[in-house]
């Protein structure tokens, strides 16, 4: 639940800034354009490629049981993200994370 409302609060200040951007005629940045990018959609990706590799590491400094827990919570948080999107498809994180609560 906390996860899913990081990424739908995350994904906001994304396009957010975007917006911003298209309103002073900059580029947009990757994935801050509300009218096609989805954070949901990225999540498999951010968390298997960039949070499991910084996780690995810095697991060597906690106990075992903690290391563990983290671990299993991400790969938790990764399948929920796959599964709701493999289901409803490439919607936002709000239409995705917060309708299928």
């Amino acid at each position: 639940e906390v996860y899913r409302n990081l990424v739908v609060s995350l994904e906001e200040e994304f396009f957010l800034q975007g917006d911003q951007e298209r309103e002073l005629g900059l580029p947009i940045m990757p994935m801050m354009d509300s009218t096609k990018d989805s954070l949901a959609v990225g999540q498999d990706f951010f968390l298997t490629n960039l949070v499991r590799p910084l996780l690995d590491p810095c697991c060597f400094f906690l106990t075992p049981s903690l290391a563990e827990t983290l671990k299993q919570h991400l790969e938790n948080n990764r399948q929920s993200a796959v599964s709701i999107v493999g289901r409803r498809g490439s919607l936002t994180a709000k239409e995705l994370f917060l309708q299928d609560s």
